[in-house]
């Protein structure tokens, strides 16, 4: 009977096709909810289903699948659903979300961890929090398993961030060696050799050598207060290594017994160094929340501290999760010389106020352009529409402008000013600008500066 009924039915193919995986649908519907977020003519929450849509169409461990996630936890984050938003970071990460976008991500994650407060403590101590579990487990395998104890061990609002991170810097340092004694040696080595260059090809595998050459010598500073104190912060801290570790095994509650220790007064010396070298190289890493600016930590990287200083910078150093980024913000010529600024701007400070922090603060004074030339923020810099420029260069700057007036035409200068700084869409609108402006005026002019400023600002303020 069956048989009978099977040969007289006839399949219809479009009723029973089986619907696969395809990254092709999954990229119209990304492209559909990015379409609709950019109109605004749906709720959150329909936006929210077409890129879940999405997920089930994208193949697995695709970036397809992996910006599905990280664009749903956009909205997440939007609309103050902070747990999901954190679940979808992490998936997007795991899926390997690409390198250049997850400074978004990171951002996103803090921001979402800020709002719910969804920090982790450490199991031991009370002194230290951390974004997560991960956070968490990696601290304590890199420095915290050691200087658990000795934070533990600090009064209370009596010791700054130099010291912390010099704390930090000398538990690494011996990890990486192996032991105190280890590292000695190398410290050791790396003070004999005098060709710098060849050594450090030598040992690349030890990091630990590019920061232990960092620029360290405070003698400059030996009329500040804050100076004098440091060897007296440092041989705190030795003693606290001392009874809270056991890198010196150090059975005497006397510390005046360490006086004959040879690994102690290497110990006390290199928390010194590690003092100086923090204060002199390292770079404050800030986030923007409501469109206020906040310090958010202390970076230390080797790298950057080969920069020289300038008043008006052609680099801005941004911190995005434990990395150091140093991106343009105006076209550089071949062969010119990258500067970033160790705090003070001609925009902003005097030539005065920033010749005295910065003899103060590194001990040179500051001939950059535009202290040769007294620049300041009273200064009147002129516009490039004052120039006298070839036909075809003025042209090709109003047509830039022309190609983004949609962008200016129904705003406030306020408004203006609040996307040039915190908005991401407009990153792109900048860059384009500032290229043409650089292509075909003459600098200083006030567009140039203008521009180059709020660049340098919505790289800090969107991570």
């Amino acid at each position: 009977m069956m048989s009978y009924l099977l040969h007289l039915l006839k399949l219809d193919k479009n009723i029973v096709k089986y619907t696969t995986k395809s990254n092709e649908e999954a990229n119209k519907l990304l492209a559909e909810a990015k379409e609709q977020l950019n109109k605004k003519i749906s709720p959150w929450y329909s936006v929210i289903e077409i890129y879940t849509k999405a997920m089930v169409y994208a193949e697995p461990n695709s970036s397809e699948l992996a910006k599905a996630y990280a664009n749903r936890s956009a909205i997440f984050c939007n609309e103050g659903l902070y747990e999901d938003c954190l679940l979808d970071v992490d998936k997007a990460l795991t899926l390997g979300y690409p390198d250049e976008l997850k400074a978004k991500l990171y951002f996103r994650r803090v921001k979402a961890l800020w709002e719910s407060n969804k920090y982790i403590p450490c199991k031991k101590c009370t002194k230290v929090i951390f974004c997560n579990e991960a956070c968490r487990e990696a601290a304590w395998n890199k420095f915290h398993d050691i200087e658990c104890e000795i934070l533990a061990s600090l009064p209370k609002d009596k010791f700054a961030w130099f010291d912390i991170m010099s704390v930090q810097l000398t538990i690494k340092a011996i990890k990486e060696a192996g032991s105190l004694g280890s590292l000695k040696k190398l410290v050791d080595e790396i003070k004999s050799n005098s060709d710098k260059n060849n050594f450090e090809k030598k040992i690349k595998h030890k990091s630990y050598s590019t920061i232990y050459n960092l620029y360290s010598d405070l003698k400059f500073s030996q009329k500040s207060n804050l100076y004098k104190d440091y060897p007296v912060r440092s041989a705190y801290l030795l003693s606290v290594f001392a009874s809270k570790t056991q890198l010196l095994n150090n059975t005497s509650d006397d510390l005046r017994d360490l006086v004959n220790n040879e690994l102690a007064i290497f110990l006390g010396g290199l928390i010194l160094r590690h003092m100086n070298i923090s204060s002199l190289n390292t770079f404050e890493g800030m986030i923007v929340k409501d469109k206020i600016k906040y310090k958010r930590s202390k970076l230390l990287g080797s790298i950057a501290s080969y920069f020289n200083h300038s008043c008006d910078d052609n680099v801005s150093c941004n911190q995005y999760a434990d990395k150091l980024v140093i991106r343009a913000i105006r076209n550089i010529k071949k062969d010119e010389q990258l500067f970033i600024t160790y705090g003070p701007l001609f925009q902003t400070d005097t030539i005065k106020e920033r010749r005295e922090k910065l003899e103060l603060q590194y001990n040179f004074l500051c001939n950059c352009i535009p202290c040769s030339k007294n620049w300041g923020p009273d200064s009147v810099i002129s516009s490039w529409m004052d120039q006298a420029l070839l036909i075809d260069r003025k042209y090709r700057v109003i047509a830039v402008y022309q190609k983004y007036s949609h962008f200016f035409k129904v705003a406030t200068e306020k408004e203006i000013n609040d996307k040039m700084n915190f908005d991401t869409a407009y990153i792109a609108v900048l860059l384009d600008i500032i290229n043409e402006l650089c292509e075909n005026v003459s600098y200083p002019c006030i567009e140039l500066i203008s521009f180059k400023a709020a660049l340098s600002y919505n790289y800090v303020a969107t991570g």
